[in-house]
């Protein structure tokens, strides 16, 4: 019985599913401190582009801004382990939900079927380095 409580607070406990990817573009620097990470929504005057980068995130219990902010911030990791100081965003839009079931045994011969259909977020853009102007 508390392998079964155990198992649905951690299925219900909030935690947000990530992912980010990337493909090379340009040359990779040696890798920096996310907080280096600039997010810029129109292109600055001269930058050298890295990398195309994408970012999800989601879960049924957070905000559309709690998702949108995680997929941001999933962005700027990606960039800097790539050595960029900017994200360039393209696009920040809503990604189509997934549904997964888990079965969680009650020990007494019966269970429960517990169905999370997570909504998401999906966001796109550049990895890039701006020189110091």
């Amino acid at each position: 019985m508390k392998y079964t409580a155990l198992l649905f607070a951690l299925f219900l406990s909030g935690c947000i599913i990530a992912d980010s990817s990337h493909v090379l573009v340009g040359q990779a620097r040696p890798a920096i401190d996310i907080s280096q990470v600039k997010v810029y929504s129109n292109p600055p005057k001269q930058f050298e582009e890295i990398a195309l980068i994408e970012s999800t995130a989601a879960h049924d219990f957070q905000s559309d801004q709690a998702l949108v902010d995680e997929a941001i911030r999933r962005l700027k990791m990606e960039a800097a382990s790539l050595g960029a100081n900017g994200v360039l965003i393209a696009t920040v839009g809503s990604e189509s939900g997934s549904s997964n079931t888990v079965y969680v045994p009650a020990g007494n011969g019966y269970g429960t079927f517990i169905t999370d259909t997570s909504k998401g977020k999906v966001a796109k853009g550049k990895a890039i380095y701006v020189a110091e102007e």
